[in-house]
């Protein structure tokens, strides 16, 4: 992400050290501010289906077949990948 910055740094501004500061800790910000929601949200859902999981037979397998063929689908997209 670092190579994202110096697009917003002004060539000509008298503090190079501020114009390279300040988008870096905006975005450490806003990705502090995300990942938190993503952690809350997962952990909300992982308590509110972990009793059912654990319970229902039918739920663990379709999901484990859901992220088996997420999996599966990265995989093949990666290996078809060009680069």
């Amino acid at each position: 992400m670092p190579s994202f910055f110096p697009q917003f740094a002004q060539s000509g501004a008298a503090r190079k050290t501020g114009a390279f500061l300040l988008p870096g800790l905006t975005f450490i910000v806003m990705s502090t501010f995300r990942n938190s929601a993503t952690a809350f949200v997962a952990g909300t859902l992982t308590l509110r289906m972990g009793a059912r999981a654990s319970s229902s037979s039918r739920l663990k397998t379709w999901l484990e077949r859901v992220i088996g063929g997420a999996f599966i689908g990265l995989g093949a997209t990666l290996a078809l990948s060009k680069q």
